[in-house]
């Protein structure tokens, strides 16, 4: 069953209505995306996917009010129902706050979900502006400024050997110039502000990258953060963090998410240095559809 519109049975399935509405009004998903379970008792929950690209779908909420071994069936109806011909994957990120995380995690595992990358969250909510006397010769270029052509080949470069497992796996995969074009087309979905998204040059020279975006009013993310591998080890990390958290708070996001591949320590490091905190932790699930679902 597809829709927004249902009575909600539970304060989970209300408040999981209010996001799908936000995201139909700024068009991040279409209203047939969100999927109500139902069982011979009425509506238990709802599922709600977004078009990430072309191949992947990714579940951006769910919600179930009882989880029994049988709810991974609703799970496989509801893929069933939202999978385009092109499907290749599904991916969830589960976090560990889940109140039922042991329980939702086997559900998603039975439903042929496997994880695929372990992450850390870290999060800011000083909504204090940063500075950092680092690399003070580190100068900003926004997309507008550099063209977006520029700005893809620069995640093309931040991509080769990052310690962010799925997005190297995708470039090998893929192939490292249509896995850059397919990230930037994925983050543009989420939010584009080409004046957010900015390169960083030291002496006239491209570094790396940072690129911010608002999830709504008030909360935000670094989507994306990177510095050139011949430029690795130098503490340009620091100062282009600064830029990105810097971007967020004058335009009033005052919560501040960054999540990171467990690997990815020297990350961790700078983030922790200008006041994120390690929230908590996450798993990424991956379905690898089965077309005979």
């Amino acid at each position: 069953m597809n829709s927004n519109k249902a009575e909600p049975t539970s304060p989970q399935l209300a408040n999981h209505l209010k996001y799908v509405d936000e995201w139909i009004k700024i068009g991040l998903i279409n209203p047939a995306d969100n999927i109500l379970l139902e069982t011979e008792k009425g509506i238990t929950g709802a599922i709600c996917f977004c078009e990430q690209s072309p191949t992947t779908l990714r579940i951006l909420n769910f919600t179930l009010d009882k989880i029994t071994f049988n709810s991974y069936k609703l799970i496989l109806t509801a893929i069933n129902q939202a999978k385009r011909p092109q499907t290749q994957k599904i991916i969830y990120n589960l976090y560990s706050d889940e109140p039922n995380y042991s329980a939702v995690l086997k559900m998603f595992n039975r439903a042929n979900f496997e994880i695929a990358q372990q992450k850390h969250r870290y999060t800011y909510n000083a909504k204090k502006i940063l500075t950092t006397s680092n690399n003070s010769n580190m100068i900003f270029k926004n997309v507008l400024e550099t063209g977006e052509k520029l700005f893809i080949e620069a995640v093309r470069k931040v991509t080769q050997n990052t310690l962010d497992k799925i997005m190297l796996e995708d470039a090998q995969i893929m192939g490292e110039q249509a896995a850059a074009e397919d990230y930037v087309q994925q983050m543009k979905k989420i939010s584009y502000k080409p004046s957010w998204w900015r390169l960083a040059y030291v002496n006239d020279i491209l570094v790396g990258l940072i690129l911010p975006q608002a999830f709504n009013a008030t909360e935000g993310v670094i989507n994306y953060i990177g510095v050139f591998p011949e430029h690795r080890g130098k503490g340009y990390v620091l100062p282009i963090a600064v830029e990105g958290t810097n971007i967020l708070l004058k335009n009033g996001i005052t919560q501040i998410y960054a999540d990171l591949d467990t690997a990815n320590t020297p990350l961790a490091n700078a983030l922790t240095k200008l006041g994120y905190f390690r929230q908590l932790d996450e798993s990424v699930l991956i379905n690898k559809i089965n077309k005979n679902l």
